[in-house]
C-alpha cells in the first residue's frame, strides 16, 4: 500500500473520451493502459501502467484495488495531480497544469488607423491570452492585405514612426503618372510597393508565455492607405 504522503502527477490522455468541462469521470484498472506515471522527483515522464510509490512499483490493481479514482477534468487532456490515500485509493489533489495543444491558430482584427507607421504591440496580444500557456516555441503573424506592412522596430521614441512613414514615402512615392495601376486611387499603388517591401509575415520566439521581444522592440503597423480600414491577421503558435 503507498504511504498516505506519497505523490504522484498522473497524465491522462483519453482523446474522445475526455471532453472539456467534464468532471467526475471515474476510472478503473482498465483504464491503466491510457496511464502514464512519473517517479517523485524526476523531470520526465516514463510511459507503463505502473505507479512507482516509495521506491516500489505498484501495478494497478495494488494503486486502485476495487475502487475507482475520480477525475475532474478541466481540459480535453490535462496534467493532474494525485495524492494516495492509506488505502491505495488514488484522489485528485489540484490540477498542476494543462497540456496544451502544440498548434493553435487565431485571426484577429486591428482597428481601422490613420495613414502611418504604428506601434500595435498591446493591440495584438490583447486578443491572444492563450499566448501565456506555452513556454516555448515560435509565434507566426501573417497579415491578410496586399496594401499594408507589419514588421519590427522601436517602440520607445514616438519620432520612429513618423520618420519611418517619411522614409517609405520616399521611396514609393505617389503619383499617377508613375505607374499603370491606379483604378483604387493615388495611394494604392505605393502602398501595394510598401507591402511587397515591409513585408506581411513574422516569427517570434515565444519565451515564458510571451514574445521573446527586446528591450525597444514592438510589432508595427504600416498603414500606407488613407482609409486603409480594418486589418487581419492570422496569428499562429507551434510550441508547448
Amino acid at each position: 500500500r503507498c504511504p498516505a504522503n506519497a505523490h504522484f502527477v498522473l497524465w491522462f490522455a483519453w482523446g474522445d473520451l475526455v471532453e472539456e468541462g467534464e468532471k467526475g469521470r471515474s476510472f478503473g484498472v482498465e483504464s491503466r493502459s491510457n496511464l502514464a506515471e512519473m517517479r517523485p522527483g524526476s523531470a520526465g515522464f516514463v510511459g507503463g501502467s505502473s505507479v512507482v510509490c516509495g521506491g516500489r512499483t505498484l501495478l494497478g490493481d495494488q494503486f486502485i484495488g476495487t475502487s475507482v479514482c475520480r477525475l475532474e477534468v478541466r481540459r480535453r487532456t490535462g496534467f493532474v495531480k494525485m495524492m494516495s490515500t492509506a488505502g491505495g485509493v488514488g484522489k485528485v489533489e489540484q490540477t498542476t497544469g494543462q497540456r496544451v495543444d502544440p498548434w493553435f491558430q487565431k485571426r484577429i482584427v486591428l482597428g481601422a488607423k490613420p495613414r502611418g507607421c504604428h506601434v500595435v504591440t498591446s493591440e495584438v496580444l490583447a486578443q491572444i491570452p492563450e499566448l501565456k500557456q506555452y513556454r516555448v516555441g515560435i509565434a507566426h503573424l501573417f497579415l491578410q492585405h496586399t496594401s499594408a506592412a507589419i514588421t519590427i522596430n522601436e517602440n520607445a521614441s514616438p519620432d520612429v514612426p513618423v520618420d519611418l512613414e517619411t522614409a517609405l514615402n520616399r521611396v514609393a512615392p505617389e503619383g499617377y503618372e508613375l505607374y499603370t495601376h491606379n483604378d483604387e486611387g493615388s495611394d494604392d499603388m505605393p502602398a501595394h510597393v510598401k507591402s511587397s517591401l515591409v513585408g506581411c509575415s513574422l516569427t517570434i520566439p515565444i519565451n515564458n508565455g510571451r514574445l521573446a521581444l527586446g528591450t525597444w522592440q514592438g510589432l508595427y503597423l504600416c498603414e500606407p492607405r488613407n482609409y486603409g480600414g480594418a486589418r487581419s491577421i492570422v496569428f499562429t503558435i507551434n510550441g508547448m
